[in-house]
């Protein structure tokens, strides 16, 4: 469904996933990023904060200068 979804929107994976590592975040948290904002998720629920919910304003630019929409991202206690 991801590859579908990057192909429906002409997405290039590598890419933004690379953008977001050069940016600071983990492979594997870019990955949880690109497919949030690619299915349009309401929110991201993360216990990482050092790289995700304090990374929120570096990786919502990169989505957005990549035509991506932005994602909310929050911790547990804040749903």
């Amino acid at each position: 469904e991801i590859k579908e979804k990057c192909e429906e929107l002409n997405v290039d994976y590598e890419l933004i996933l690379n953008k977001l590592e050069n940016a600071g975040i983990k492979r594997e948290d870019a990955a949880l990023v690109l497919i949030a904002s690619l299915f349009s998720f309401d929110y991201l629920v993360t216990f990482n904060r050092k790289h995700l919910k304090n990374n929120k304003n570096k990786i919502n630019e990169v989505l957005k200068k990549n035509g991506l929409k932005k994602i909310e991202i929050v911790e547990p206690n804040e749903i």
